[in-house]
């Protein structure tokens, strides 16, 4: 299994790597969650993951 490192920052924001590629990315909730919707939610992702 590839791991991964998660790391919450606060304000409904977290970051995530990708350990193999060091690749990453950020997520944060949507402005009608109390986020600020400047990057992907976890649920858009979910719905890209299943399109992919």
């Amino acid at each position: 299994m590839v791991k991964t490192i998660t790391m919450y920052e606060g304000g409904l924001r977290c970051s995530m790597v990708h350990e193999p590629s060091g690749a990453q990315f950020s997520t944060d909730a949507p402005v009608d969650n109390n986020g600020k919707g400047e990057s992907f939610s976890p649920t858009d992702l979910v719905g890209a993951a299943l399109a992919g």
